[in-house]
């Protein structure tokens, strides 16, 4: 939520932050845990960003202003490129006034060989990052700074404001 929070609030130019209200809500995204590959990763992010519309169609987003209104979904996937490979957030976001789709890729970081082959070996069951904090005690959510030089969120936020 800090990201698409902090996305939105850059693409419109926000000063007083009480202006952008930002939600999350866990969904689905219909494929395994850890996808592997451009199409895995951008097919899991379009499916949540469907659940999400869904969920919210018979609440949320009657009471909305549509003019106004964008719904964000994230997927990070690993990908591979010249024989090594990158972690990588995708970003969908979804103008509800004109159900216009914008699709953005964040920044790559490269990730060990055996941690993937391990992802793969779990039948992409367990994310790459829960090998990390599982092998290196790293918090959750927090091993791109261990490996780069930035947060996830920002990344992932980078990711959105290109989208937005």
């Amino acid at each position: 939520m800090r990201a698409a929070f902090n996305a939105v609030e850059r693409h419109g130019n926000v000063h007083n932050r009480k202006l952008i209200s930002v939600s999350g809500l866990a969904v689905n995204s219909g494929i395994p845990e850890q996808p592997l590959g451009r199409e895995e990763t951008q097919k899991g992010a379009l499916n949540r960003l469907n659940n999400l519309q869904e969920q919210l169609k018979e609440s949320a987003l009657k009471n909305l202003k549509k003019d106004k209104c964008f719904l964000v979904s994230f997927e990070n996937g690993v990908i591979e490129e010249e024989n090594k490979f990158f972690d990588i957030p995708c970003v969908i976001v979804r103008d509800i006034a004109t159900g216009k789709d914008s699709i953005a890729w964040g920044e790559k970081i490269c990730v060990p060989d055996e941690f993937v082959a391990t992802c793969k070996a779990h039948n992409q069951e367990t994310t790459i990052g829960n090998l990390f904090n599982k092998e290196f005690g790293w918090p959750a959510g927090s091993w791109h700074k261990f490996l780069h030089t930035k947060d996830r969120w920002v990344i992932m936020a980078n990711a959105a404001r290109t989208a937005l």
